[in-house]
């Protein structure tokens, strides 16, 4: 399946999210980092593309 560049462009952003996430930075810091301008629109775009919201993503991290 072709992806777009915009897709790809999105994917590679919440990888690197996932790694600061995992470095304790708050899902504000982050959305900042990864070039989102609000968090709402980030946690958005990372549940879209995860099926999980940061929040969820760090908590299940955490457990393991």
């Amino acid at each position: 399946l072709e992806q777009t560049f915009l897709n790809y462009l999105t994917s590679h952003r919440i990888r690197i999210a996932q790694k600061l996430l995992q470095a304790n930075k708050s899902v504000k810091v982050v959305a900042s980092e990864v070039g989102f301008s609000n968090s709402s629109g980030f946690i958005r775009k990372f549940k879209e593309v995860t099926g999980i919201s940061p929040g969820k993503w760090e908590n299940d991290r955490a457990i393991k």
